[in-house]
């Protein structure tokens, strides 16, 4: 099971100016630099943790049916459809009500309402596009965090190189590990 992003994130869950405020530059010279830092303190807490944090569509491909879905990248907002192809290979959108969605959890769950239908096994036979995130917005994701990313951003900002005194900056720091520690998917 693999996934895409169908619609990426808006934008970023640090704001250019918030990030400046946290590393103390009042200049715009290194501008392009910082967005580049927070756009890799992104990715490095969303690989961390497994979750998305600005809402985006993705959707996942399945060979078939499995008992239930437990979807990438959580927190799971909504199920816009789920898809399969029929015998002859065309696609047909399972009715809503034929699966219910477990908004709840700390997980992405959908489970069958009664059975689901009966695929023959092939790579994307069955699709289901959602919608993950916190929210559309920075203020709507956790403080901790947007921390832990503010954090990443100061490392990075500091440590321009690959090695710092023989510690490696691709490594996530403990600091942010532990800010991270609840939210990180394979620990729930």
């Amino acid at each position: 099971m693999g996934y895409i992003v169908k619609v990426p994130p808006a934008s970023l869950p640090v704001t250019l100016d918030t990030a400046k405020d946290h590393l103390a530059v009042m200049f715009d010279d290194d501008n392009a630099i910082i967005t580049a830092y927070i756009s890799a303190a992104t990715e490095a807490v969303e690989r961390y943790t497994e979750r998305s944090l600005i809402t985006r569509t993705l959707e996942a491909g399945y060979y078939c049916f499995p008992a239930f879905f437990e979807l990438p990248r959580p927190p799971l907002v909504s199920v816009e459809q789920i898809t399969y192809k029929d015998s002859d290979g065309s696609p047909i959108v399972l009715d809503s009500a034929n699966y219910a969605v477990d908004l709840y959890s700390n997980r992405s769950i959908v489970v069958p309402v009664g059975d689901w239908p009966t695929v023959d096994p092939s790579p994307g036979n069955v699709l289901v596009e959602y919608v993950t995130g916190y929210g559309a917005t920075p203020a709507d994701i956790p403080g901790d965090i947007i921390a832990a990313i503010l954090l990443l951003i100061g490392h990075f900002y500091s440590n321009r190189e690959q090695d710092v005194s023989g510690v490696s900056i691709a490594e996530l720091k403990y600091g942010v590990k532990d800010i991270l520690a609840p939210y990180r998917l394979a620990d729930c």
